[in-house]
């Protein structure tokens, strides 16, 4: 048995003791898991990029058509081409952001000018879920990725998964050879 004092607690001028028996710890723990499973595969060979000339052009009936779309709409310099190609939600959260942080979108678009250089490829797939992302290199940019969403038959860009581990960690984890990485272990 252990005594554990907790403390003093003052009633009008007196103070009173309080003490209690406690028996010896016993360590325990709780483990909470939440486990992401999707499918990896790799386009092979690359498959390259061939940029649409206009959003006419665009097909969205495939998460690699929505990518394609994207790339040329910034290959295009074409914002209402680049913002039509997300989902509604996310089109107004991006939108929104600009505003909040007071940015323009010729800014933006300014920013696409380097993807201009240079070779551009799909090098992976991964379906999770409603989900699929799209892994692609740009020699301007390096690797890239685009989440795609399928809703009323179509595919369109999403950041529904902007905070999901598999995009914050998974795409640079080493995996196991049982495709098995863990991403965060707390311990306290």
């Amino acid at each position: 048995m252990a005594t554990l004092c907790v403390g003093q607690i003052a009633v009008g001028q007196s103070s009173l003791q309080l003490q209690f028996t406690t028996t010896p710890p016993v360590k325990r723990q709780i483990v909470v898991e939440r486990t992401y499973n999707y499918e990896l595969m790799d386009y092979a060979p690359h498959a390259p990029i061939r940029p649409l000339n206009s959003s006419r052009e665009a097909v969205f009936t495939s998460p690699e058509g929505a990518v394609i779309s994207n790339v040329s709409a910034m290959l295009a310099k074409d914002w209402q081409w680049f913002i039509d190609g997300w989902t509604p939600e996310s089109a107004k959260a991006i939108e929104d952001d600009l505003q909040r942080q007071g940015i323009t979108h010729q800014s933006m678009v300014n920013k696409w000018g380097p993807l201009k250089e240079g070779p551009k490829e799909l090098i992976s797939r991964i379906n999770t879920g409603d989900y699929v992302i799209i892994t692609y290199t740009t020699s301007a940019n390096g690797k890239m990725f685009a989440v795609v969403k399928r809703e009323n038959r179509l595919w369109h860009l999403t950041n529904d998964l902007h905070d999901d581990p598999i995009l914050t960690a998974g795409l640079n984890l080493a995996w196991d050879d049982s495709g098995t990485a863990v991403i965060k272990r707390v311990v306290r």
